[in-house]
């Protein structure tokens, strides 16, 4: 008798996280399972890695990197091949819980209308942070909403909840569904794959949701990214999505939002002296013009610029005192980030309320974006304004340049904004606009 469900794990030269998760794999309280692992063709020992282990694991080797779509492709392939009700994705980066496994496969079989189902993914190296739960696609502002970003695992959250897609790093997909809606779209190679395959799945009739009884631990995002990797496969993905899934009368819409967004992103970035965001942030919106998909050519991803760390510039510069955070972001592990830096120096007390009779306190201000703080900006108060993306304010020079942020936007408008419109116009309409 064949096994119920197949785990397909993807990698690309992650060694020893793969070991982790494939260790955590097999401690699962659910035993019904064959593992397939794909090979991304890793120059880090990982598939001898594998074949040391005593599990019995199933290994694709690719000759190519064909990225995550792709790598997760080749595994579903090879189990559609058998007799599988189910089948987990996990990202090499994943620990999965004893039960996560073994909770999902009871939800499928109860609620037979689901086609994905993704489990809490709580960040690396914490026992109860939220990467996120619950996702959705912003029709309006033409992007994804991940919730709950940064909250706290509470038993608040529903057994539930309907969204519009779930992260691959770990989910369960009925194989039927997948016979059905086809396999991911490889073309994006990374980055919002499971998002346009999450939104077909909803297409074709099936449920999309994400469950609290069962959680992974994700590694992605713990460290500073050195490329422009994550930057020119998310902006070109997600122009390519919506130029496709997007009415026609929500093209001007579009244009308008993508003129507004890639502004605000290379004004920062700038800021910042982060020439190669803007030059990946260029080719992405170009190469979705033009249709450009599957693996970046090879000057389309540069290493990021070494990025002077702007909160360890003021905390040198700052004496000893009292710090009071003001916070106005929804996203609570930049908060946490923020006092755990400060704490750790132990040159600063944290404060939920101001004291009394103290002249040695310092502000901090934090929230979503800088832009979302407004005249804030000028307010002499804080001595430190800080936000999700790493902006940071805490100069004169700052502040100035933030303020001039609308007038910057004009200007840009008045001789890029005919430019976008006119090539995203250009675009063949029956083949990306319904």
């Amino acid at each position: 008798m064949s096994k119920e469900t197949a785990v397909v794990i993807c990698n690309w030269n992650k060694k020893t996280d793969l070991m982790l998760c494939i260790h955590s794999v097999f401690r699962s309280n659910y035993t019904n399972f064959d593992v397939i692992v794909v090979d991304n063709a890793s120059t880090d020992g990982s598939v001898e890695a594998i074949e040391e282990l005593a599990y019995p694991i199933h290994i694709i080797e690719l000759a190519d990197n064909i990225g995550g779509a792709g790598g997760f492709n080749a595994g579903i392939e090879k189990a559609l091949e058998g007799a599988y009700e189910y089948i987990v994705l996990l990202d090499n980066d994943v620990i999965v819980d004893s039960i996560a496994i073994n909770n999902m496969i009871n939800i499928m079989k109860d609620n037979s209308n689901i086609g994905l189902l993704g489990a809490k993914i709580i960040a690396s190296g914490t026992e109860n942070i939220l990467q996120e739960f619950g996702s959705y696609i912003d029709w309006d502002q033409f992007n994804i909403r991940p919730m709950n970003k940064g909250s706290l695992d509470t038993q608040d959250l529903p057994l539930l909840l309907e969204c519009d897609y779930v992260p691959a790093c770990a989910l369960i997909a009925r194989a039927s569904a997948v016979r059905k809606v086809g396999l991911m779209d490889s073309q994006y190679f990374i980055y919002w794959d499971d998002i346009e395959w999450g939104y077909r799945m909803k297409q074709s009739g099936y449920k999309v949701m994400v469950t609290s009884k069962a959680k992974v631990w994700h590694k992605m995002g713990a460290t500073e990214r050195k490329t422009t990797f994550a930057t020119y496969y998310f902006w070109r993905n997600r122009f390519h999505f919506f130029l496709e899934y997007i009415e026609q009368s929500q093209l001007d819409q579009f244009i308008d939002c993508i003129f507004n967004d890639l502004h605000k992103a290379i004004y920062f970035s700038k800021h910042n002296y982060r020439w190669s965001v803007i030059k990946s942030l260029v080719y992405a919106f170009e190469d979705a013009l033009v249709g450009i998909r599957g693996k970046a050519q090879c000057d389309r991803i540069f290493e990021i610029e070494g990025i002077t760390d702007r909160l360890a510039e003021w905390m040198d510069q700052s004496s000893p005192g009292n710090v009071i955070i003001k916070n106005y972001g929804s996203n609570k592990s930049v908060y946490q980030k923020v006092i755990s830096r400060l704490t750790e120096t132990g040159k600063y007390q944290v404060e939920e309320t101001e004291p009394i009779n103290h002249n040695d306190n310092y502000h901090i201000c934090i929230s979503d974006h800088i832009l979302d703080i407004g005249q804030e900006i000028l307010n002499y108060k804080y001595d430190l304004f800080i936000d999700s993306f790493n902006n940071i304010a805490h100069t004169e020079a700052d502040r100035i340049y933030f303020m001039n942020y609308l007038q910057s936007l004009e200007s840009s408008r008045e001789w890029m904004f005919e430019y976008i419109e006119r090539r995203v116009m250009q675009l063949n309409r029956g083949q990306y606009i319904r």
